[in-house]
């Protein structure tokens, strides 16, 4: 929930072109990993199947992320670009998505 609530006011500041393109890929990235770590912790017989899941849409985020930064999305503020902010927007969340692909892979080695 940190790297939604993150994202969605990085979000805010991307190009307004890049409102119903970008945005709305991570932003459904981000809904899919939700609903597979829901599934994840609610099914006893395809966990691992969810798992594998919600790992690949982590994986999807980070290159969309990795997108926009190449892109200079992260930068964009009501007073112009910031390259400066651009990077550390990027570093913030690619640092969360890190950390969640580290569970993941915990959770896939100790799940049945």
């Amino acid at each position: 929930m940190e790297l939604a609530k993150i994202l969605d006011i990085y979000l805010k500041e991307f190009p307004k072109e890049e409102k119903f393109a970008t945005c709305t890929q991570i932003r459904n990235t981000l809904t899919n990993m939700l609903r597979y770590y829901i599934e994840a912790t609610e099914e006893l017989h395809y966990k691992k199947t969810a798992l594998k899941k919600l790992d690949m849409e982590n994986k999807v985020l980070k290159a969309f992320l990795l997108f926009a930064k190449e892109r200079e999305f992260f930068g964009n503020t009501s007073l112009g670009y910031n390259p400066e902010l651009n990077t550390k927007r990027y570093m913030v969340t690619t640092r969360i998505t890190s950390e969640i692909g580290k569970m993941i892979g915990a959770w896939v080695k100790h799940a049945k």
